[in-house]
C-alpha cells in the first residue's frame, strides 16, 4: 500500500497523534520488514503461547530487545498496514499534539500604545499554549513589514529559514518513539530487497538470477533476462551470473534489515551477531498470509 494523496488525511492523523507523509511511508516499509523477521516471529510465538522447543533453540541472546519492540508494535502478520497503523503504528511512529502551524503573536504599529507589553503577553500566551500543544517545535520569531510585497516577504523569510537549516525542525517534547536510523537507504532499494525475499520465500528452489528477474532487482540485468526462459548454459551467462550476485546480496540485505527492524533499528543492513537465520518454510507462510490479506483490501 502506498501513502497516496487520497489516503493522507486518514492515515496521517488519529486523535492527538499525527505523522508526516514520508515517515508514514517508511513506517509502512518497517511494518513489511517485521513480517519477514525470524526474530520478530519468535517474539510473536513467545507472547501468544505458541512457543516450542525448536523456537527455544533458535532464541537470540538479545531476545528481550525483540520482545520489547513486539510489545509496542504487536502482531503485524495478521493485519494490513492501514489497520495496524491506525490501531498501533501512528502512536509509535507519529507525533503527539496538534500539527505545527504558523501563528501571529502580535504587530507593531506606530500609533499603538503599550504595544511592548502586549507583545510580551501575546508571546507568553503562544509559548504556553499552541507551542506546547504542538510539541515545542523549533520556531522563528520574525518581524514582517506588511508594506512589502508578497514576493519580497517570501524571499526574505526563505533566507531567514535557510539560516536555521541546522536547527532541529521537529517537535522536541513528544518525538516518535521509533525514528529512522538513516535515510541513506531509499524506499525503492528497500522495496527491491523485500521483493527478493518474498520471491525466494515462495520459490526456495528457484535460481537466484530468476528471482532477480521477478523482483526486478537490477535495472540493468533484470530487464535483459526472461525468468521463464529455458536455461541454455552458454547464452547470457555473464548477465545471469551478475544478476545472481546482485540478487544474493539483496536477499542478505533484506534479511538483515528485517532483523535490525525487529530490534528497533531501521533501515539498516548493518551486520548483527544476534540475527538468526531464516526459516524459509515459515517465511513462505508469512508471504502467503500477506497475499491473502492483500486480496481482501
Amino acid at each position: 500500500m502506498e501513502i497516496t494523496a487520497a489516503s493522507k488525511p486518514r492515515l496521517l492523523r488519529r486523535g492527538s497523534a499525527w505523522a508526516k507523509a514520508p515517515d508514514a511511508a517508511y513506517a509502512l516499509l518497517w511494518f513489511e520488514y517485521l513480517k519477514i523477521s525470524p526474530s520478530y516471529e519468535l517474539a510473536r510465538r513467545y507472547r501468544t503461547g505458541a512457543w516450542t522447543a525448536a523456537d527455544q533453540a533458535r532464541r537470540p541472546e538479545d531476545f528481550d530487545s525483540v520482545l520489547a519492540v513486539y510489545d509496542d508494535l504487536g502482531d503485524v502478520r495478521s493485519l494490513l498496514f492501514k489497520e495496524w497503523w491506525l490501531k498501533t503504528g501512528i502512536d509509535y511512529f507519529g507525533y503527539q499534539g496538534t500539527t505545527p502551524r504558523v501563528a501571529s503573536v502580535g504587530s507593531l504599529q506606530h500609533t499603538a500604545l503599550d504595544q511592548n507589553d502586549k507583545l510580551v503577553t501575546n508571546f507568553k500566551a503562544y509559548a504556553d499554549g499552541p507551542w506546547q500543544e504542538q510539541g515545542k517545535p523549533t520556531a522563528m520569531v520574525v518581524a514582517i513589514p506588511v508594506g512589502l510585497t508578497r514576493a519580497q516577504i517570501a524571499q526574505q523569510v526563505a533566507a531567514l529559514m535557510a539560516e536555521q537549516s541546522g536547527a532541529h525542525p521537529g517537535p522536541g517534547s513528544n518525538p516518535p518513539k521509533y525514528i529512522l536510523a538513516s535515510r541513506k537507504l531509499d524506499s525503492k532499494s528497500l522495496f527491491k530487497y523485500l521483493m527478493c525475499v518474498w520471491v525466494k520465500a515462495k520459490s526456495t528452489k528457484m535460481s537466484l538470477w530468476r528471482i532477480g528477474v521477478y523482483a526486478k532487482v537490477s535495472s540493468t540485468y533484470s530487464a535483459r533476462l526472461d525468468a521463464k526462459a529455458k536455461l541454455v548454459p552458454h547464452e547470457q551467462f555473464e548477465d545471469r551470473n551478475a544478476l545472481k550476485i546482485v540478487t544474493s546480496r539483496a536477499i542478505s540485505r533484506g534479511l538483515l534489515i528485517a532483523e535490525n527492524a525487529a530490534r528497533g533499528h531501521f533501515p539498516t543492513y548493518a551486520k548483527s551477531t544476534q540475527a538468526i537465520p531464516p526459516d524459509w518454510g515459515d517465511l513462505n507462510i508469512a508471504v502467503g498470509r500477506r497475499i491473502e490479506l492483500d486480496k481482501k483490501r
